[in-house]
């Protein structure tokens, strides 16, 4: 959420806003990387359930991601909160594929290891580089 936030074009989403109309459409982008940013200060990101927590049918359920980028991740973390195991594989020594080419002046490190730590943290999130 973070990373999207800062880095996602905002029009995209800004082009569909019905306040364009009206005065100025909302920025998406800068609303949803405030709400992190003051989410992660506060200590009031999502927790979720650990795998003890979530049906053991699904829990028992693996799946394989290759590639740490942004889609990996993302896949990751969708298919963890889920209950399902993930091997999530990267050839490189660090996560994040694309993002870490983004300039630190318009994504800084620390935010991009932010919503890294956020996803892998999950204890069923296997990081294997």
């Amino acid at each position: 959420g973070g990373v999207c936030g800062v880095v996602c074009p905002d029009s995209f989403c800004q082009s569909a806003c019905v306040r364009q109309g009206l005065d100025a459409p909302v920025n998406i982008p800068a609303v949803q990387a405030y709400i992190v940013r003051q989410a992660r200060l506060k200590n009031q990101l999502p927790r979720y359930k650990s795998h003890v927590d979530i049906d053991e049918g699904a829990s028992r359920r693996a799946v394989a991601v290759v590639g740490a980028g942004p889609c990996g991740l993302a896949c990751a973390a969708v298919l963890s909160r889920a209950g399902v195991r993930v091997s999530l594989f990267d050839d490189r020594q660090s996560l994040g594929g694309a993002t870490r080419s983004i300039p630190k002046s318009r994504l800084p490190p620390q935010m991009i290891d932010a919503d890294i730590e956020w996803i892998t943290n999950h204890d069923l999130v296997d990081v294997k580089l």
